[in-house]
């Protein structure tokens, strides 16, 4: 079962203004005066701009622009804070959850947290409109085109942009957005010291009711753990520092420090054990904890490179590594490391990832066509040749023309015995 609960009325959004908006913010206000009320076009410019503050008109209680930026948060952050008399901001759109999304949702909250007038958002949207079908025999979530011939008009999978999936599943977006919202903030104080520091994020309860558990993972396999050795109970916006005894560690391994929140007791809709909170350091051991310890044996200098240029080739050789760069295409085509071939194919330069659904919806695929093959077409302007020959590394440098002669990319290779 939902639990709604009404905290303010809306005009609605994407639908202007004028006089029949005024007269409806106006009877709201006389028919529930207990509640705000917010309209997304209540401004005085045509549209919203991603950067800049807006002119807000009367007929809204609060600021709330669709999908600005980071910037354009703390811009009015610091115009407004403090003030008694200024709209709080609560983005009306600010997270278009379709396909792979909500990945910059942790800039636009480490704003939202260091403002008391900037006061969250909603994210579009929470699940998923689609249908219960069946396609090929096998069942499916139906939307878009799946429903008529093929030249029905549709949206496509534009209504397929929510945090879980028609049957409530989660989407690897709502797992970021937890993350990110979760209750807590953890700090490193000194963590060759084992100090941490943890903020009770909650609004009006204590952490009481939470068990905080803390363990070292060596390349991911957990090697040592156990409860937080200080009880965390703070309250609310108050940070609590506790000190962990770390094992010793290997300078052969990467480690990594997890701390985890879980709920203690059965408290409303949180379950005994259901992970609240956590957060993940690298601890500074690791391989290069050798150079840094004060028993270390010191290493023998490295050999000096050498480069040579052949007919086709640029050939740099460095102790038992032989790095080979082509003066046809100024590419790293060859990486040998003691007469072990690392390579397959040369080292392109790639400018191009799969689009996302979002990148579909503002036509980004077309408009940046020209970025998907800059790298393959590529044509040497000038190199590769030696621009700087020292005892411990040799770097090379080559000019490309790409995207058709209108850009030019610059690409510098630095060659060692401890690689490219």
């Amino acid at each position: 079962k939902n639990h709604p609960c009404i905290l303010f009325w809306s005009l609605g959004n994407e639908a202007g203004n004028g006089i029949n908006m005024y007269r409806a913010y106006m009877w709201l206000k006389r028919a529930d005066p207990t509640r705000i009320v917010q309209y997304e076009g209540a401004r005085l410019e045509p549209l919203w701009s991603s950067d800049k503050v807006e002119t807000i008109d009367m007929n809204t209680d609060v600021y709330c622009p669709m999908y600005p930026s980071p910037a354009k948060l703390k811009a009015y952050a610091e115009l407004h804070e403090g003030s008694s008399c200024e709209r709080p901001l609560i983005m009306c759109e600010y997270m278009h959850a379709q396909g792979n999304s909500v990945g910059g949702l942790q800039q636009y909250w480490d704003e939202i947290s260091s403002y008391g007038i900037l006061q969250g958002g909603f994210i579009w949207d929470w699940m998923d409109q689609g249908l219960a079908s069946q396609a090929n025999g096998k069942d499916i979530w139906a939307y878009g085109g799946d429903f008529g011939p093929s030249d029905t008009p549709s949206d496509y999978n534009f209504c397929i942009n929510g945090l879980v999936q028609p049957d409530r599943t989660p989407s690897p977006a709502l797992q970021e957005v937890k993350k990110v919202l979760q209750p807590l903030a953890f700090k490193a104080v000194d963590l060759s010291e084992g100090r941490i520091a943890v903020c009770n994020r909650y609004t009006f309860q204590s952490l009481e009711n939470l068990d905080f558990t803390w363990s070292v993972l060596a390349d991911g396999i957990e090697v040592q753990g156990g409860a937080l050795p200080s009880r965390l109970d703070s309250s609310p916006g108050v940070w609590q520092e506790v000190t962990i005894a770390l094992p010793r560690m290997s300078c052969d391994f990467e480690y990594h420090l997890l701390v985890m929140a879980h709920v203690r007791t059965d408290s409303g809709l949180e379950q005994a054990g259901q992970e609240v909170a956590w957060e993940q350091w690298q601890l500074e051991v690791g391989h290069n904890a050798a150079e840094t310890r004060a028993d270390a044996p010191l290493d023998q200098p490295p050999p000096s490179p050498l480069a040579q240029e052949l007919s086709s080739q640029v050939v740099v050789t460095a102790g038992p590594l032989v790095a080979t760069v082509e003066l046809s295409s100024g590419l790293l085509s060859g990486l040998k490391y003691h007469g072990l071939e690392l390579m397959s194919t040369p080292l392109v330069p790639n400018f191009w990832r799969p689009p996302t659904d979002n990148d579909y919806g503002v036509l980004l695929p077309k408009m940046c066509a020209g970025w998907r093959d800059a790298g393959r077409q590529a044509a040497v302007i000038h190199g590769p040749q030696v621009v700087k020959q020292g005892p411990v590394s040799t770097q090379l440098e080559v000019r490309l023309s790409i995207c058709n002669g209108s850009a030019e990319l610059v690409v510098s290779y630095e060659i060692s015995a401890e690689g490219v």
